[in-house]
């Protein structure tokens, strides 16, 4: 059996690099969109939130 290890963390740089940044909210809000099924236009309304660790 060979021991294969994922990087979550590497994993999950990519994506707050995507869909974590201010400039990039209006992907944030068709992924949201994409996900819920939901048409919401404005993304000045999203907000972004991160935690550390």
């Amino acid at each position: 059996m060979s021991d294969t290890r994922v990087n979550k963390e590497h994993k999950d740089r990519l994506f707050s690099f995507i869909f974590g940044k201010e400039k990039n909210k209006g992907w944030t809000l068709s992924l949201y969109n994409a996900v819920n099924h939901s048409d919401y236009k404005d993304p000045g309304d999203i907000e972004i939130n991160t935690l550390d660790d």
